[in-house]
């Protein structure tokens, strides 16, 4: 196992940037065989495709100092995606990998809808069982915008009530969808 084994993708690209070459290979280790059936999923060639991802991970190699990664996971998807465009215009794109990649872009547009979806169906679940005041304050700050004051206006009440009810809204929503950000992570 990787001294670096449980160092997150940004601090791996750090020590790389410092030479750090056991950073450089769990990170490697990390994403190589999922960006290569990413590009198989596409090219159906094996070789090619190990060329696109070792390719990838050499130009990082090379150019540690000066690139600057923010999210590695979605870099190094967009440099297959990239790389894999590139081969299809060198190649004069196939009607058959034109219709492979669009079902295949396709098919990870629908993935990212359910998870949204789901992720909408959670939120609502929890809503319900809001009190309704609470509930009614908090639609009208979350999804009509209203700020505080206005909602105090509209429904009688003091701006303090409107900030309790949603900051108690808020609270429970926290406490009740914990899984909200593993499904966050996949959607990106």
């Amino acid at each position: 196992m990787s001294k670096f084994f449980d160092h997150s993708d940004q601090d791996l690209l750090k020590a790389i940037k410092r030479n750090k070459f056991a950073a450089f290979n769990e990170l490697y280790r990390r994403y190589w065989k999922l960006l290569y059936m990413y590009a198989c999923n596409i090219l159906e060639d094996h070789d090619l495709c190990e060329d696109i991802v070792q390719d990838i991970f050499t130009y990082l190699y090379l150019n540690r100092k000066t690139i600057h990664i923010d999210h590695p996971k979605s870099y190094f998807y967009q440099s297959v995606k990239f790389q894999v465009i590139r081969h299809l215009r060198k190649k004069k794109l196939s009607a058959s990998y034109i219709e492979r990649f669009t079902a295949i872009h396709f098919s990870n547009q629908t993935e990212e809808l359910l998870n949204v979806k789901e992720l909408e169906a959670r939120i609502q679940q929890c809503l319900d069982k809001l009190p309704n005041r609470c509930k009614e304050i908090f639609y009208l700050s979350r999804y009509e915008q209203l700020r505080h004051e206005q909602i105090a206006e509209k429904l009688g009440i003091s701006v303090q009530t409107v900030k309790n009810q949603v900051t108690k809204a808020l609270n429970y929503l926290r406490d009740n969808v914990e899984y909200l950000a593993t499904i966050l992570l996949f959607i990106s």
